[in-house]
């Protein structure tokens, strides 16, 4: 696959994912409109950052589903693209709590991709791909580290005390987990074997031991989503999956450095 094919592919499957997170949100305004608001800059005043929230969310489910449509047609990017990055900048500034490493790649990304679309070069979509997928290694390998370093995480009890919580809890996941310690352990090591040990499959395994590993990360997103509730992750880390495959035959970074 070519790097502007790649580059169309994870535009839609990110669009995918804002479209269902901003659609989620949506439905349950009532009970997330509380963490929109201008507490820092006080660019706008406090009382309208919920409502022109509201309406960037609208938006961009709108722009993120076009963009979607976009894969199967040849309907041009650019516009809606950076039109999609400003609204979602503007949803992460008024984010006041909850910021998460997703919405931080999900930003990132989006600035990067519209980067690659504004320059429309094979050189700048190979070079956007490999920034994306780095970013991915970074962040996947600092978080099994620091997860490494934390005495609870070593202990493996993280993940029953996390379900056991009011706000990303589940009775019979927590109960099972307590019952079964090993299980509980077995649970809380996965994260940090798999996103620790990202890279070294990234640079020393081949093509399909990639896959096969990502696959396991991204069955303990899903696990996260249905058990913790959080679907942001799901939605923008696996999605940039095709940028890290691409990027893995890094004899491409010799051909890009020849242009």
């Amino acid at each position: 696959m070519q790097a502007h094919e790649t580059i169309h592919t994870v535009i839609s499957l990110i669009c995918l994912g804002t479209a269902v997170s901003s659609l989620e949100v949506i439905y349950n305004w009532n009970k997330l409109k509380l963490f929109f608001r201008d507490q820092s800059l006080s660019l706008i005043s406090d009382k309208y950052v919920p409502s022109l929230t509201y309406i960037a969310f609208f938006a961009q489910l709108f722009l993120s589903s076009l963009l979607v449509l976009s894969f199967f047609s040849s309907f041009p990017l650019l516009v809606p693209l950076l039109v999609l990055t400003v609204f979602n900048l503007f949803i992460i500034y008024a984010k006041q709590a909850g910021r998460d490493g997703a919405d931080q790649l999900q930003s990132i990304t989006l600035l990067v991709l519209c980067l690659a679309i504004i320059i429309d070069k094979e050189g700048a979509f190979q070079a956007a791909l490999f920034f994306i997928s780095f970013q991915l290694l970074l962040a996947y390998s600092t978080s099994g580290i620091a997860k490494l370093l934390g005495s609870e995480w070593r202990k493996g009890r993280v993940v029953s005390k996390i379900l056991s919580t009011e706000s990303h809890g589940s009775k019979k996941a927590s109960y099972f987990l307590n019952k079964y310690i090993l299980a509980d352990k077995m649970a809380s090591y996965m994260p940090i074997l798999l996103f620790s040990t990202l890279p070294m499959t990234f640079f020393f395994g081949t093509q399909e031991l990639l896959i096969l590993h990502l696959s396991c990360i991204f069955m303990f997103h899903l696990g996260c989503a249905l058990l913790m509730g959080l679907n942001n992750f799901l939605f923008a880390f696996p999605f940039c999956y095709p940028a890290i495959i691409y990027s893995q035959n890094y004899k491409q970074f010799w051909v890009l450095l020849n242009k």
